[in-house]
């Protein structure tokens, strides 16, 4: 199944909406934009953490990965 749409095929559904729901739709649209910008933000946020403890000595890790398991 093909799931490009073009923006054609997307106007062209929203031409057939009728006005009075334009409104709900623009919510609908712009609600699911925001989540996708949150989204993509929070990745953002967690990769500065990417490489961390890079420096950490491998002993000093596997200990650590080791009392993180213990604990859960």
């Amino acid at each position: 199944m093909d799931n490009q749409i073009s923006k054609n095929q997307f106007l062209e559904e929203i031409s057939l909406i009728p006005e009075d729901r334009h409104k709900e739709l623009y919510d609908l649209i712009h609600t699911f934009r925001m989540g996708l910008n949150k989204s993509e933000h929070k990745i953002n946020e967690i990769m500065q953490f990417a490489g961390s403890w890079a420096d950490l000595p491998e002993e000093d890790f596997k200990n650590f990965y080791e009392e993180v398991e213990e604990r859960r």
